[in-house]
């Protein structure tokens, strides 16, 4: 085990801040956080650490309203999942194949304390990000990394031999991670690194029991629910800290490998961003030739393509319009307040939607309301504001989105949007909505009785 000066020099200011922005509050509290960590240090020393039970779980609506589910833990599991991934990560967390991302590391945590034009950046980097925590411990890694992502697909879209697209993502994909595979493709990681890898400050230091404490939690976390059986697969999609994408990402380096050596041999080009992959091929035989091994390499390692989400584009063009390539190429940071740029951008959005196109229209909205949205002519305010009132887009809404909806509004147009959010306490099942909703109504709306809120909370717990 890493000496207490190593393990304390883990847990900066971010953390603590990210710890207390878990959207289901703690009911301790940390006076001394350094004599938080002593004691805890000590528990791991003495073999006395054990996984606490999960405070709650926060419950979203993944797609098509099934439940994802999210554990809340408490402080002390934090520090150890975090810690752990914080010890490995240089042994992990990278991306092997080229056009894969996922595998950044946590950051720098020493910082104390962040200014208001740092939070404000922070609460922006994660604006228009798909599958990210909503409270990532590196929300910059992840915007950087998805811009990245998108600028490639573009890249490769505007190849024209590429004649023929496919997207698809893995099913339960943190569900079905299977431990051993897991915990067998770490050692092999730490075997194969560099001598110089395992040094610090001159010293040699031996990785193991950061390894074997990371399975432990990870084979006991979930006692609340799966009581005193021994966690064999899956892996939390936690709260805090991100740790969980560093294994998801992990875990897939190799079939990376393999796919991309096999699209390498068709003369096409594999993507993956988490889990979501595109592979772009010069005709359909080929695509689907890689399609069908992707889903025994998957197999393999107790994984499967979600069949639902498999979707094909036998035109440029159509994958264009999915992508909505124009809309985010102009939408960018230089342009929030440039008036012609934002109604362009929203024309294009509504005759998308007018004609009824499939594209990532839930992306392109929660981009455009970063935009300055006050001074655009009033019938295209008019015509997004309807569209942000729409009831299925609010019910997977976030504080940041309720936020930025708000800003736009004159006071007549809040009382409509609250009576919309209203509605949706008893007609939405997922308590992902409730907690954002009350952390919105904390800071805009004070007058409002959080006793229904809270009610309706405690009759959707686990």
């Amino acid at each position: 085990m890493r000496d207490i000066n190593y393990f304390k020099s883990c847990f900066g200011g971010r953390f603590w801040k990210k710890l207390n922005e878990s959207l289901i509050p703690f009911q301790d509290k940390v006076k001394n956080k350094d004599q938080f960590l002593n004691d805890l240090y000590t528990q791991l020393i003495t073999k006395e650490y054990q996984p606490d039970l999960i405070r709650e779980c926060i419950i979203s609506n993944k797609q098509n309203r099934v439940a994802r589910i999210v554990p809340a833990f408490t402080r002390k599991d934090y520090c150890i999942y975090f810690y752990c991934l914080k010890s490995l990560e240089k042994f992990i967390a990278n991306n092997r194949v080229d056009g894969t991302f996922g595998g950044w590391t946590l950051g720098n945590g020493i910082k104390d304390f962040e200014t208001e034009e740092e939070i404000k950046k922070r609460d922006e980097a994660i604006d228009d990000i798909p599958s990210s925590s909503d409270n990532s411990y590196n929300p910059f890694a992840w915007r950087k990394h998805w811009k990245e992502f998108q600028s490639l697909a573009f890249y490769h879209y505007q190849n024209e031999d590429n004649n023929f697209f496919l997207k698809l993502d893995i099913a339960n994909f943190y569900d079905c991670i299977r431990l051993d595979i897991l915990e067998d493709n770490m050692f092999n990681a730490l075997y194969k690194a560099e001598e110089k890898d395992y040094e610090e400050n001159g010293d040699i230091v031996d990785y193991t029991d950061e390894i074997e404490l990371l399975f432990y939690f990870l084979k006991f976390w979930n006692r609340k629910l799966e009581e005193y059986k021994v966690k064999c697969v899956g892996v939390p999609q936690d709260e805090v800290g991100d740790c969980s994408r560093i294994l998801a990402n992990f875990y897939l380096q190799q079939y990376d490998k393999k796919i991309n050596e096999l699209c390498e041999e068709e003369g096409a080009t594999y993507l993956r961003y988490a889990d979501d992959q595109i592979i772009f091929a010069k005709n359909e035989k080929i695509a689907r030739n890689i399609l069908f091994q992707a889903s025994k390499e998957l197999h393999k390692i107790g994984l499967n393509i979600n069949p639902s989400k498999v979707d094909e584009f036998d035109n440029r063009s159509d994958f264009a319009t999915y992508w909505s390539f124009d809309i985010f190429t102009i939408l960018t940071d230089d342009n929030k307040k440039n008036k012609i740029v934002i109604e362009d951008a929203i024309k294009l959005f509504r005759d998308r939607k007018t004609g009824d196109k499939k594209f990532k229209s839930h992306m392109v909205l929660n981009r455009l309301i970063y935009f300055e949205l006050n001074f655009i002519e009033p019938s295209l305010k008019h015509y997004l504001i309807s569209i942000l009132f729409d009831k299925e887009y609010l019910g997977l809404g976030n504080y940041r989105i309720f936020r930025n909806i708000n800003n736009i509004l004159t006071d007549e147009q809040k009382k409509d949007f609250y009576k919309i959010l209203d509605e949706l306490i008893d007609e939405i099942n997922f308590n992902f909505y409730h907690y954002h909703l009350q952390k919105f109504y904390k800071a805009y709306r004070k007058d409002f009785d959080f006793s229904i809120l809270e009610e309706r909370i405690r009759l959707l717990k686990i």
